[in-house]
C-alpha cells in the first residue's frame, strides 16, 4: 500500500471495534484523506459497509497497527477517543496518554462502574486494573487494584484475584492493609488454595493490629478468621473468633458487616451444639438480609455462616434467603457468587424433601468447575453425591463423594471431607453394607470429637452410625452412641436432633421402644425433614415387626414407603418392601389408574399440580401438612409418577377429570 493507505488502516487497526464513523471522524482530524481506506479496500486489506469496516483477516490488523509508529499510535488513539461511547473512549485515552493521568484514571473508573451495573465484572476488573497504572499515588494504586480484585473474584477469576491482592496487601495505609489481608486468605479458600491450619491466628492477629483504629474492618477479618477455622476442622478457635468479632463490631457497622458477623457467629454457635443460642443469632441475622441490596464477595462467607439453619429447625426461612440473593446474583452476573448460593441451596432442599429442586441447584458443580471455584466445587460434589445415594445413582453418587472427599482434604477443608465420608457412609447403609458404614461413619466421629463438633444435625452421622451398629450386632456400642447423641440433641434443642435421639432410644432399647419411637415422630412433626421422618417410621415399623407386632408394624412401613417413593428414594423403597413382605403385606404394584383416586386424593393432587406447596394445600383444605403429604404420597403410588412436574403434566392433560358416560359428564368429585 501507498504511505497515506498505510496511516488510514493504521487508524482502523486501532479501533477496538468495527464501528465506521469514529475511524473516518478520526482519519479527518488527523488530516488523513479518507479516500486512502478504499483504497485498502481494493487491495483485499479491508472491506466497507455503509456502517462498519472489518479487516479481511486478524493478522493484517495486527500487521496494521506494529506497522506504525508508537507515537502515531497514540495519535490514532488519541483521535478515536473524541468519537467513541465513553466506555471506548475510556481505553483509547488510555492507549494513547503516557502516564500518570488524572483524567484517564476518573473515567476508566467509570468505566468499571458501568461494567459492573451491566454484571461484566471480568471488565470491570481490567479497567480498575489499568487505571491503576494512571496515578502517583501509592495508596490510590493499591486501592484501585484492591477494587479490580474484588471484581475479580465475583467473576470467578480468583488467581487474578490472589496476584492483585498480593500487591495491594503491601501497602503501608492500614485500612486497605488489613482488607487486602482478610480477602487474600477468603480468595485463597474460595479458589481451593491450600491454605495453613494456623491461617486463621494469623488473620485474627492482623485483626488485632487495627481493633482500636478500624474496628468494623477487624469485625469482618475476625468472622472471617472464624470460617477459616471452621472450614480446617478447629471450631473451637472458631467460635471464639466469632466471639470476638461480635464484640468488637461497632454499632454504626454497615448491614452488610453486621450480617457477616452475626451470621459467622450463629454458624459457630451452632456447630457447637448451642442451638437455643443460635435461633436468636439467626433471626438478627436475617433481618439484616432483608437489608442488603447489593452484591459483594463478602456474601459468600454470609452465605457459609447462613447454612448453619439447617440446624437449629430454620431451614425454610433460610431456603427464602437463598432464593432471593440468587435472583439478586443472578441479576448482577456475579457467577463467583452463584456457585455458593446455588451449593447450600442444593442442601436445603434435600433436607426439606424437595429434591427435584435440589438435583436443579446441584448444578452448581458444573457452575464450580466451569469457574475455576475450587473451594466450594468440594462441598458441591459431596452434596449432590448424598442426594444420589439417597436416590440410588450408587455409582455417580460414589463418583462424586469420593472426589469431594479427595479436593477437600487436599485443600485443608477436613470438615467437606467429614461430610463426604459421612455421605458416603449413608450410601453404603441405603444399599445395607452396614459394616462398610461404620468404617467410613467411624472416622466422622472421630472428626467431630477432635474438631468440636456437638450439633447432631450439620453432619447427620451419629443416627445412621447407631442404625449400622445395630445392624451388625454391635448393641453396647449402639446404645453407648445413643446416649451421647440424646445429651447432644439436649443442649442443640432442635426439633430434628431431638427426633433422631429418640430413634436412637427406639432402635437400642431392648423394651418399651414404642415410646421412644412416637416420641421421634412427635418432633419430626415440628419440623421439615420428611425424609428423616421416613426413615424413623421405617426403623419403628421394623422393630414392631420384630416385636410379632405385624400389623402395627405394617402400618409404619407402608406409610415410610410412600415417602420414600414420592421422593425418589430407591434403597430405601427397596428396604420398607424387603420388611414389608417378612411382615406379611401382600406388595401391590402402583396402578397408574386415575380412577382409583378418591375424590379428597384429587383435590390435593389437583392443588399441588397448580404449584401449591403442601402448607398451602393444607390451609386452604383446612388440614395439617402432615395429612397433605400422606395423600399425596397415595396419589404417587395410585399414579406410578415421583414428582410434581409428572403431576402437572397429567393434570394438564385432562387425566384426573372427570370422564364423559352415557354422552354426559359424570359429576365432578369436587
Amino acid at each position: 500500500l501507498e504511505p497515506g493507505s498505510r496511516e488510514a488502516i493504521g487508524v482502523a487497526s486501532a479501533a477496538f471495534d468495527r464501528q465506521l464513523v469514529p475511524v473516518v471522524s478520526a482519519c479527518r482530524d488527523l488530516e488523513i484523506d479518507v479516500q486512502e481506506l478504499e483504497k485498502a479496500e481494493q487491495a483485499g486489506v479491508v472491506s466497507i459497509t455503509e456502517t462498519e469496516i472489518q479487516f479481511s483477516h486478524p493478522l493484517l490488523k495486527a500487521v496494521s497497527y506494529e506497522g506504525i509508529s508508537p507515537a502515531d499510535r497514540r495519535e490514532a488513539h488519541r483521535a478515536l477517543a473524541a468519537h467513541s461511547d465513553p466506555d471506548a473512549e475510556s481505553w483509547h485515552l488510555a492507549a494513547g496518554r503516557l502516564g500518570p493521568d488524572p483524567e484517564v484514571k476518573e473515567k476508566l473508573d467509570q468505566a468499571a462502574i458501568r461494567a459492573i451495573e451491566r454484571g461484566a465484572h471480568s471488565v470491570a476488573a481490567d479497567a480498575l486494573h489499568r487505571a491503576s497504572e494512571f496515578t502517583e499515588d501509592h495508596v490510590d494504586r493499591a486501592q484501585m487494584l484492591y477494587r479490580a480484585a474484588l471484581s475479580s473474584a465475583l467473576a470467578g477469576d480468583y488467581d487474578r484475584c490472589e496476584a492483585l491482592l498480593e500487591i495491594s496487601s503491601q501497602v503501608e495505609d492500614p485500612a486497605l492493609r488489613a482488607l487486602s489481608f482478610m480477602s487474600l486468605s477468603v480468595i485463597r479458600l474460595s479458589g481451593g488454595m491450600k491454605l495453613p491450619r494456623n491461617a486463621h491466628e494469623e488473620l485474627g492477629r492482623e485483626a488485632e493490629r487495627v481493633v482500636e483504629e478500624l474496628p468494623q474492618i477487624a469485625a469482618v477479618m475476625l468472622a472471617d478468621a472464624a470460617l477459616l477455622a471452621g472450614t480446617s476442622g478447629q471450631f473451637v478457635a472458631g467460635e471464639a473468633a466469632s466471639k470476638r468479632a461480635l464484640e468488637v463490631i461497632p454499632e454504626d457497622a454497615s448491614p452488610l458487616v453486621s450480617c457477616m458477623v452475626h451470621a459467622m457467629y450463629a454458624m459457630t454457635t451452632a456447630i457447637r451444639g448451642r442451638g437455643n443460642e443460635a435461633v436468636a443469632q439467626f433471626e438478627r441475622t436475617g433481618e439484616l438480609v432483608d437489608q442488603l441490596d447489593q452484591i459483594s464477595p463478602v456474601l459468600q462467607s454470609i452465605v457459609l455462616g447462613l447454612h448453619g439453619q439447617v440446624s437449629t429447625n430454620q431451614e425454610l426461612k433460610l431456603k427464602g434467603q437463598l432464593d432471593r440473593l440468587i435472583t439478586m446474583a443472578r441479576q448482577a452476573g456475579a457467577t463467583g457468587l452463584l456457585a455458593y448460593l446455588t451449593t447450600v441451596s442444593a442442601d436445603v432442599n434435600y433436607r426439606i424433601g424437595d429434591w427435584e429442586s435440589s438435583m436443579r441447584d446441584s448444578g452448581s458443580v458444573e457452575l464450580a468447575s466451569e469457574c475455576g471455584q475450587d473451594g466450594i466445587l468440594p462441598l458441591a460434589l459431596v452434596i449432590r453425591g448424598r442426594l444420589l445415594a439417597a436416590r440410588g445413582e450408587t455409582n455417580q453418587a460414589r463418583a462424586d463423594l469420593d472426589r469431594g472427599t479427595e479436593l477437600a482434604e487436599a485443600g485443608g477443608a477436613l470438615m467437606v471431607a467429614a461430610i463426604g465420608r459421612a455421605g458416603t457412609g449413608f450410601l453404603e447403609l441405603g444399599i445395607g453394607r452396614a459394616e462398610e458404614a461404620i468404617e467410613q461413619l467411624e472416622q466422622v466421629a472421630a472428626f467431630a470429637e477432635s474438631s468440636g463438633i456437638e450439633d447432631p444435625v450439620f453432619i447427620p452421622w451419629a443416627p445412621d452410625l447407631i442404625e449400622a451398629y445395630v445392624r451388625t450386632g454391635r448393641g453396647k456400642q449402639a446404645e453407648s452412641l445413643a446416649g451421647l447423641l440424646g445429651e447432644r440433641a439436649k443442649l442443640a434443642g432442635s426439633p430434628l436432633s431431638l427426633a433422631y435421639a429418640a430413634r436412637g432410644r427406639g432402635l437400642t432399647r431392648a423394651t418399651a421402644f414404642e415410646a421412644s419411637f412416637e416420641e421421634a415422630l412427635a418432633f419430626h412433626g415440628k419440623g421439615s425433614a420428611s425424609f428423616a421422618e421416613a426413615r424413623t417410621l421405617l426403623a419403628y415399623g421394623a422393630r414392631l415387626h420384630r416385636a410379632r407386632r405385624r400389623v402395627d408394624g405394617r402400618e409404619r412401613l407402608r406409610a415410610a414407603r410412600e415417602v420414600f417413593e414420592r421422593l425418589g428414594a430407591k434403597p430405601w423403597v427397596d428396604q420398607a418392601d424387603a420388611e414389608l413382605t417378612a411382615a406379611g403385606a401382600i406388595h401391590r404394584e402402583a396402578s397408574a389408574d386415575p380412577d382409583k383416586l378418591s375424590p379428597q386424593e384429587i383435590r390435593v393432587a389437583k392443588a399441588v399440580a397448580e404449584g401449591a406447596t403442601n402448607r398451602q394445600v393444607a390451609t386452604r383444605m383446612y388440614l395439617s401438612p402432615k395429612t397433605i403429604e400422606f395423600h399425596l404420597g397415595r396419589v404417587y403410588r395410585k399414579l406410578d409418577i415421583h414428582s410434581r412436574t409428572e403431576l402437572a403434566t397429567l393434570v394438564a392433560n385432562g387425566a384426573l377429570d372427570p370422564v364423559e358416560q352415557s354422552g354426559s359428564k359424570s359429576p365432578s368429585p369436587l
